[in-house]
């Protein structure tokens, strides 16, 4: 028993594994919640909305909590995107803008936007791996993950 190794040659794997293996989709998406703070009281999910969908986001749902007492929003709403990539740029485009005004008023909200993860993303993310750098005029969203950072910049 000198040598214990044996060799094996590499066989073509039958037909119907092979398929598979190349049917098999390369990652799976995990929706990404957003938390959208800053946001002006008087603001309703439909300007919201459309504040989002001028900045390119078309595929994202919107969940603005309203406080029963007074009828307006908390500040804040949660936007789930289906990509880490796409939470990246969502964070980066929508730091320091603004909701637009309504039509026919003369005043609107001085509120600067900002955007961070949500604290619960269950298996994701914590909110130490995730970091909103802002110099100059571009901000950079990144996201440090086991593959490494992701990263989305606004000029």
């Amino acid at each position: 028993m000198s040598n214990t190794f044996v060799a094996v040659e590499e066989e073509e794997p039958p037909r119907g594994a092979r398929r598979r293996t190349q049917s098999a989709p390369p990652d799976v998406a995990v929706p990404v919640t957003v938390m959208l703070r800053n946001l002006p009281n008087r603001a309703k999910a439909s300007r919201v909305l459309e504040h989002v969908k001028e900045l390119g986001f078309v595929n994202f749902k919107l969940h603005l909590p309203i406080d029963s007492r007074s009828g307006v929003n908390k500040g804040y709403a949660f936007v789930q995107l289906p990509t880490v990539e796409l939470a990246s740029s969502f964070c980066a485009l929508v730091d320091q803008t603004q909701l637009a005004p309504l039509p026919g008023s003369c005043s609107g909200s001085s509120k600067k936007l900002t955007a961070m993860y949500a604290c619960d993303q269950r298996c994701r993310f914590s909110w130490k791996e995730v970091r909103v750098v802002r110099k100059g005029g571009q901000t950079t969203v990144q996201v440090h993950t086991s593959t490494g950072p992701a990263a989305a910049s606004r000029q």
